[in-house]
């Protein structure tokens, strides 16, 4: 028990700086952002507090970071953080941070990115079209707000996107029909309160294997010659009276939530 010292800005040569499962505590030094050559950061259950430093925007060559299940650990994601272009995988599940998300535009290599279970709420940015290499999102329940921009359509590396557990309102864009590559579309328990879009945009979805749609406003009908029943995608639907989606889907691939 304790926190980690300032010192620790002087190991230049370390390329991997990993505490887990620990009672550290503490602040995450700024001293780190000295470490150059740092390559992997892991900061996991280790119950720290304060903020996130500016300072880590100076590992340029780092590949991972994993900020996460530190419940104490509060403030935003610094805007300096954009800086860090190497960025495989961003792990931050599970904090206390919060604010806006536009750092993440600066993230053009990253390939998976965690935020779940913060309490960022602010809009999802129309920059996070410039992150073209990503293959999963996950910013579930947090209490993001605004609509789905258009330029998640962008992302045609995507194989995973959750974003349920939002405050997120409006329709489900017509873009996301150039996602040929998801496999999960989570979107659950939301405000979308369009109709479900039509068949054209799930048509290029040809490895889909779950929509989750459930606990929204979405209205409409899934025809029988949908892809999403022609193909058995697992469909979870809102079924509330006046909210409801009619599915004509004869496989069982369609469940109502009430």
């Amino acid at each position: 028990e304790g926190s980690m010292p300032c010192e620790i800005g002087h190991l230049l040569s370390l390329e991997s700086l990993i505490f887990k499962y620990d009672d550290i505590g503490g602040v995450i030094p700024h001293e780190i952002g000295n470490l150059s050559n740092l390559i992997h950061l892991e900061f996991l259950d280790i119950g720290l507090t304060g903020n996130i430093p500016a300072s880590l925007g100076n590992l340029s060559k780092l590949e991972t970071m994993t900020i996460r299940l530190n419940r104490k650990l509060s403030g935003t994601i610094p805007i300096e953080l954009n800086q860090l272009e190497s960025m495989v995988n961003i792990d931050m599940r599970a904090n206390d941070l919060h604010g806006p998300l536009e750092v993440m535009g600066g993230w053009t290599n990253l390939k998976a990115l965690s935020l779940t279970q913060n309490w960022f709420n602010e809009t999802i940015p129309a920059n996070v079209g410039n992150m073209k290499s990503l293959v999963e999102i996950d910013i579930g329940s947090n209490v993001i707000g605004g609509t789905l921009p258009s330029e998640l359509g962008l992302l045609t590396n995507l194989e995973i996107l959750n974003l349920e557990r939002n405050d997120l309102h409006g329709p489900i864009p017509d873009t996301f029909k150039n996602l040929s590559k998801l496999i999960v579309l989570a979107l659950g328990t939301n405000q979308l309160d369009s109709s479900i879009p039509g068949p054209d945009v799930f048509e290029g979805m040809e490895r889909l294997e779950l929509l989750d749609v459930a606990q929204n406003r979405l209205t409409g009908t899934i025809s029988i010659d949908n892809p999403l029943c022609t193909r058995g995608v697992n469909l979870l639907l809102d079924c509330t009276l006046g909210r409801e989606i009619d599915c004509k889907c004869e496989n069982h691939n369609c469940v109502c939530l009430y």
